[in-house]
């Protein structure tokens, strides 16, 4: 008995040995320098408790998971700045202030039965000492009300309440004590990323 436990130990032992070679081999083919800026980009600047590119994408599921639950308004006004944000949507003058946010989101969850946003090709980049640029693809699902007074602008299909709408992102995001937006940006799903 003791001797399967170890041979399974060794067994184990080699199979995890034997996944990690072939990244070395590619760390090793790769010439020093570009390695270290590759792998370097990744060092916390600030020390290890500062806000990095995956809290950024934590906060961003965050968020939409909190419309996905129509979830009461205060969560979204905690995180954007009264004096200092622009929210701007396709055709719609800019929202710039946390009154103008807070009648936009009431009116969706009055047209709208249900959402749900599906978040792709995020990414993320610092750009100063405590500000972030993010931008992603959001294919935007969900149902407007049968008895909308704005059915045409939410449908995707004339024939069905539900809709997609593919749209990319864009934030800004000043991050300290908690992360604000002090810019969001909606544009077309097929609008090239500013982030390269």
């Amino acid at each position: 008995m003791i001797h399967q436990h170890a041979s399974r130990l060794i067994a184990g032992a080699a199979a995890a040995l034997a996944l990690t070679l072939p990244l070395k081999g590619f760390a090793m083919a790769t010439p020093l320098d570009s390695y270290e800026t590759q792998v370097g980009q990744f060092k916390p600047a600030s020390g290890l408790a500062a806000t990095n590119s995956n809290d950024l994408r934590r906060f961003v599921y965050d968020w939409f998971t909190h419309f996905e639950h129509a979830s009461a308004s205060d969560f979204y006004l905690s995180h954007l700045d009264n004096k200092n944000m622009s929210i701007t949507f396709p055709g719609m003058a800019p929202l710039a202030s946390h009154a103008d946010f807070t009648a936009w989101y009431n009116n969706l969850l009055a047209q709208t039965k249900w959402n749900f946003h599906d978040v792709s090709a995020l990414q993320v980049r610092q750009t100063a000492p405590q500000e972030f640029l993010v931008s992603f693809i959001i294919d935007w699902y969900g149902e407007v009300k049968a008895d909308s007074s704005q059915l045409a602008g939410w449908q995707s299909r004339s024939d069905s309440f539900l809709y997609h709408h593919k749209l990319r992102q864009t934030w800004t995001v000043k991050t300290g004590e908690r992360m604000v937006i002090e810019k969001l940006v909606v544009s077309g799903g097929d609008t090239p990323s500013p982030i390269r």
